[in-house]
């Protein structure tokens, strides 16, 4: 028998630069990639309030970053090395807001973050990509959430050849293979919500059940209070007052932190675009979600039995007899 012969991908922590941190909807010509290729040629890293590069850089390597920190290098400084910053507060900027047509008449605005905040996002995918794995599995409603952290690895054999992905995917989905790592995660269930439209749930679901409700979050991520993932990922408000806040930071705190730093300090709204935003609201909705679903429980309406709710980030489908 013919040895299968196991292709590995490149794999950096950074990628995460170029799938989850810039909105999809950007001119062609705009990318991260240079960026990439610097921050890991280099070896930069900035977690909030330390910034490190590797010895011995060169100079133009140094002068990018001080372009990018400059306007933060006049502040309060811990430490001063030859390879190393320590800023005495977090960094907290303002990101770049443009529109694009999302319907005929209407407008969507989207954003894109400051390098600062996207070197931060790397090292905190990094510190809990687990953690975001574990709370975006937390319920069944979801037709789009991260599964597992995408595969960099395949077997170049027939069976590849059956599984591998369409070029045009924007998501990783779990079930296939990719010969080039497209996000850091891989994705369950859909990479797009029309393809909802064409799989057996959705037909089964039209079949068994006389309504059909369909509707949508309005203003959904204009809405989000940073605050309220730090009570997702605690088992809700009074469980994070009681158990957690005054506490060391956790998993929530730091990234409701990171998300208000990257948008001026403000704690009503995240910013629109980037795919690291639609899984924080991912996180704060299926904790919605189950609330919901022991809501109806408790009133004696059992999910896929008297009632079915499917939901593709702020998308709803609620089917019921």
């Amino acid at each position: 028998m013919k040895k299968r012969r196991k292709i590995r991908l490149k794999y950096k922590k950074e990628r995460v630069l170029l799938s989850d941190v810039l909105p999809y909807e950007l001119p062609v010509i705009f990318t991260n990639r240079y960026f990439y290729r610097f921050l890991v040629s280099n070896e930069v890293k900035f977690d909030g309030t330390e910034l490190s590069w590797k010895e011995g850089i060169k100079k133009d390597a140094l002068a990018v970053l001080n372009f990018i920190f400059s306007p933060y290098l006049n502040r309060d400084l811990i430490t001063l090395a030859n390879n190393r910053i320590v800023f005495k507060d977090k960094i907290v900027s303002i990101p770049f807001l443009y529109k694009i047509k999302h319907k005929p008449h209407k407008l969507r605005r989207l954003a894109l973050i400051h390098p600062v905040n996207q070197m931060e996002i790397v090292s905190f995918y990094e510190k809990y990509k687990s953690l975001i794995l574990y709370y975006c599995g937390q319920d069944e409603f979801s037709l789009r959430h991260p599964e597992r952290v995408a595969c960099y690895f395949y077997y170049k054999d027939r069976l590849h050849h059956t599984l591998l992905g369409q070029k045009i995917d924007k998501l990783e989905l779990f079930f296939n293979e990719y010969e080039n790592l497209k996000t850091y995660f891989s994705y369950k269930e859909y990479s797009n919500i029309y393809k909802f439209y064409e799989d057996y749930r959705y037909q089964n679901a039209e079949k068994r059940f006389e309504h059909l409700h369909k509707f949508d979050i309005q203003s959904c991520f204009d809405s989000i209070y940073t605050h309220s993932i730090t009570w997702a990922v605690s088992g809700g408000k009074d469980e994070y007052k009681k158990h957690f806040r005054g506490k060391s930071k956790s998993f929530g705190d730091d990234w409701d932190g990171i998300m208000r730093r990257m948008n001026y300090n403000e704690t009503n709204g995240i910013v629109i675009g980037p795919e690291f935003s639609r899984i924080f609201a991912e996180i704060i909705l299926q904790y919605i979600d189950k609330k919901v679903k022991q809501t109806l429980l408790d009133a004696g309406y059992k999910n896929n039995e008297h009632y079915s709710c499917y939901r593709y980030v702020d998308d709803v489908f609620f089917y019921c007899i």
